[in-house]
């Protein structure tokens, strides 16, 4: 559902021969999913986070994007994203020192339906 996102509007996701935008496949780690902005061709490192996260995400944003900077974007800045739930104080003050780098909240709309047997 990539195009329904506000990110598809943005971003295009990457395919690389065997290599897919989710779970982008690097020597130093699976990249949850790797894109690329459709107006500037600026690659963006998106790091998926269920709940609540905290200050150890920027390490793993950062050793991806550095990777990403190195090996496929030559020395051109990256965009880093990381999606969470909630985040605590100690990701406010390591994010301070990433100009590069935002986070979306995300919210799950849940609803129940009553099961109904619709074949007859």
């Amino acid at each position: 559902n990539w195009e329904n996102t506000e990110f598809g509007n943005k971003l295009e996701l990457i395919q690389e021969g065997d290599k897919f935008s989710q779970q982008y496949p690097t020597k130093i780690g699976k990249i949850d999913i790797l894109a690329r902005d459709k107006k500037s061709g600026q690659y963006v490192v998106v790091e998926l986070k269920k709940g609540k996260t905290s200050d150890d995400v920027v390490g793993q944003i950062a050793r991806y994007m550095g990777w990403i900077e190195e090996k496929k974007a030559n020395g051109r800045p990256i965009k880093g994203i990381i999606i969470c739930a909630q985040y605590d104080r100690r990701l406010y003050y390591a994010l301070k020192r990433l100009v590069d780098t935002e986070v979306y909240i995300y919210h799950v709309d849940f609803r129940l339906e009553e099961f109904r047997d619709r074949t007859k």
